[in-house]
């Protein structure tokens, strides 16, 4: 007796399953799948190859328009592909970078352009407008966008990076103004003056042009040149290290530097270094004449 009543709720629990997934089935009975896979990414079947393979991130208008060329297929519908065309389809697409490949790629590009400090990686740490490698205009943008006047552009820019518009390039690790010559930003290191800065454009033959038109190979040579003197915090340990000694052997110059007086340097011809200023007349240091 209590067999058949198990039985016959088996059979009512097998019976709403059934009716569930028919119900499920229902449901989707006329939903159909619209797209072929090449690529790995999704081109709809229902337009022509040379437009559903630019559904695929890294191929354009040209990069199809070639594909179909070099496999010499007919610009037609992608569900009207014979299954050896869309497995010839599916080879020649691998050939290139593309989708999640060429994202990353781009990624590491875009952070090295952004680590050696140039001009375009500047503008993608402040989100600006980069100019692209194949294209002609400043910035890539959809159909239809509604384009943004001179002034409201430059306010917009303001707001993005509020207020504030990087104007330098790193070398030395020191940041120097890239609207300047070469042999004058060089100077705003700690340890390159005139001298030095002419004999650095003169080692690596590089012409005296403006810093932000410097090229990323000229800008990494001349990181690697500025790299093999003493500037910066080295150089200042070093003078430290050394006014340190003076004052403790009590020499001429060590005396100087406790009271804190102007000293000659190692290769300096006037008693102190000081910017030039205007003239003044001091009653009683006028040298008699002879």
């Amino acid at each position: 007796m209590f067999g058949s009543r198990g039985s016959i709720g088996l059979l009512t629990d097998i019976g709403h399953c059934v009716l569930k997934n028919l119900s499920t089935i229902l449901q989707f009975r006329y939903q159909r799948v619209q797209c072929l896979r090449v690529g790995n990414a999704e081109i709809p079947d229902d337009k022509q190859l040379r437009f559903a393979l630019q559904h695929i991130r890294g191929i354009g208008r040209q990069r199809a328009h070639q594909i179909l060329i070099d496999l010499s297929l007919e610009n037609k519908r992608t569900k009207d592909l014979t299954g050896l065309e869309l497995h010839t389809l599916r080879n020649e697409v691998s050939k290139y970078l593309i989708g999640e490949e060429l994202t990353r790629c781009v990624r590491s590009d875009i952070q090295r352009l952004a680590d050696i400090q140039c001009y375009r990686g500047y503008n993608h740490a402040c989100l600006l407008p980069c100019r692209g490698q194949l294209t002609r205009t400043n910035a890539r943008t959809r159909k239809g966008m509604r384009t943004l006047e001179r002034s409201n552009w430059d306010g917009h820019q303001s707001l993005a990076v509020h207020g504030l518009s990087i104007r330098c390039a790193r070398v030395g690790g020191v940041e120097i103004p890239n609207n300047k010559r070469i042999e004058y930003s060089l100077q705003y290191i700690h340890g390159v003056g005139r001298s030095r800065a002419r004999q650095i454009l003169s080692d690596l033959s590089m012409e005296n042009k403006i810093t932000k038109e410097l090229s990323e190979e000229e800008l990494i040579t001349l990181r690697d040149e500025v790299s093999k003197y003493m500037i910066e915090g080295d150089l200042r340990r070093f003078n430290a290290l050394n006014i340190r000694r003076l004052k403790e052997i009590q020499c001429y110059r060590g005396v100087r530097h406790i009271q804190g007086l102007p000293c000659r340097g190692q290769r300096t011809k006037n008693n102190c270094r000081t910017l030039k200023g205007k003239r003044v007349t001091v009653a009683g240091k006028k040298k008699t004449p002879r």
